[in-house]
């Protein structure tokens, strides 16, 4: 059962700005939105792309644009300053792409000049951002290999027309956008993390029969009780039904590896924007299958690595889990205590959710990639040019392996998860 599937965005620009924005650094002076640093702060346009809904806990730092040279050799780059108990993570947006342009953010530079990500080595990296076209995001403390310090952070952005995986791409130009959204870090046992469940065109059932559903209850309880190693548990959870228009479109959404605009997958993870606009969880987005060229390849998807929590409007905000109704009634007849579904579907979501949290698989199906948490087994430097499914039983047992067959959360996993701002204290 392949757990989840990558694929880059397809090629659409983000909404655009009202002409005229307040400039939150400097009230007296306005930036026009234009591209230009209107009121001469050093930052290009900062308050011209709406950040996502923060919680009281939670702050937005707008960097503003960045302009990306063609030809570069590493992209342009910006400063931030960051509290030293914190939690952070870098959202970096495109501005209207032209072409195939893929995004990331190349350089996270400690306060110490430590790179946790080198513009010049992807893979060796000690964090990494995940590659998307429209944006991207990294976790700041993505890795339990260095220690998280306040003070000034360097960030940087790369817009190219290849991957990074075989070397340092030349930049292609162009503006993307930089934000950072800060929490306090933990200091308790157990974290929480609120969810927003969309139901599309009542699959696996309608919303209010899935909230009173037992065995949905129990597929919760699943996730809870795998995530329960990182003293992570599930708070909030609501339910929205999706219908209309927007529910047929979504209820297979199909064409998920093209670059085009048949590409369905940006637009459904984004049905939470009609649903619930000012939402500050995470939105899971349930449909019947998850396709390319009607063919199922995914029983689910995070639609941003180092998810953004409240952005229920963007891709970034949201998983995917595949839940068909016809399948759900199938199993429920062949075991009407529900142990099929939850055990498949539970792994499944507890597995997106990780990716939303920042987790890479341990190791990669197609690529010679291991995630950046030190005590987690990887088979990617023994087998190229990835890993077979059945070539690794002991990193096989971990739930971020791309195929898991079990549920195992490392240590260093869970200071991932806890390090996460879309995680808030219990009340």
């Amino acid at each position: 059962m392949a757990a989840d599937t990558v694929t880059p965005d397809a090629a659409t620009p983000d909404a655009g700005a009202p002409d005229v924005l307040g400039d939150a650094t400097a009230p007296n002076v306005q930036e026009l939105c234009d591209l230009v640093d209107n009121n001469g702060d050093g930052r290009v346009d900062e308050g011209c792309l709406p950040g996502p809904n923060l919680r009281a806990d939670q702050t937005w730092i707008d960097l503003g644009f960045l302009q990306a040279q063609a030809g570069a050799t590493s992209g342009p780059a910006t400063t931030v300053s960051l509290p030293a108990q914190s939690r952070a993570l870098v959202w970096t947006r495109n501005h209207v792409p032209s072409g195939l342009s893929f995004l990331w953010i190349d350089r996270l530079a400690a306060p110490d000049g430590a790179l946790w990500i080198d513009p010049f080595n992807y893979t060796g990296s000690p964090s990494r951002s995940a590659v998307g076209v429209r944006a991207t995001s990294a976790l700041v403390g993505g890795s339990p290999a260095l220690t998280y310090t306040g003070g000034a952070w360097t960030v940087g952005l790369r817009r190219a027309s290849a991957l990074p995986f075989g070397g340092s791409p030349k930049s292609m130009a162009g503006w993307a956008h930089v934000g950072v959204v800060v929490a306090p870090a933990h200091t308790q046992a157990t974290v929480v993390l609120d969810l927003n469940v969309h139901v599309v065109a009542k699959h696996p059932m309608p919303a209010a029969a899935l909230a009173k559903d037992p065995v949905w209850a129990k597929v919760l309880g699943r996730v809870a009780s795998i995530w329960s190693a990182a003293g992570l548990k599930l708070g909030n959870v609501s339910y929205f039904d999706v219908g209309g228009a927007l529910g047929q479109v979504c209820e297979d959404v199909d064409n998920i590896g093209s670059g085009g605009p048949d590409n369905e997958l940006a637009e459904c993870l984004a049905v939470g924007q009609a649903a619930a606009p000012k939402s500050q969880a995470v939105q899971m987005v349930l449909v019947a299958s998850i396709n390319d060229g009607g063919v199922p390849v995914a029983s689910g998807i995070a639609g941003q690595l180092g998810g953004v929590g409240g952005a229920p409007g963007h891709r970034g905000g949201a998983v995917m889990i595949a839940a068909s109704s016809a399948k759900w009634k199938t199993s429920k007849s062949a075991d009407p205590s529900g142990a099929l579904i939850v055990t498949a579907l539970g792994r499944v979501i507890a597995h997106e959710l990780g990716h939303f949290l920042g987790l890479w698989h341990t190791d990669e199906a197609s690529v010679p990639l291991a995630d950046t948490v030190p005590d987690t087994p990887s088979c990617a430097k023994a087998t190229a040019p990835g890993v077979p499914k059945d070539s690794c039983p002991k990193g096989a047992q971990y739930l971020m392996f791309w195929s898991p067959a079990g549920d195992k959360v490392s240590p260093g996993q869970a200071t991932v998860l806890r390090r996460h701002p879309a995680t808030r204290p219990p009340p």
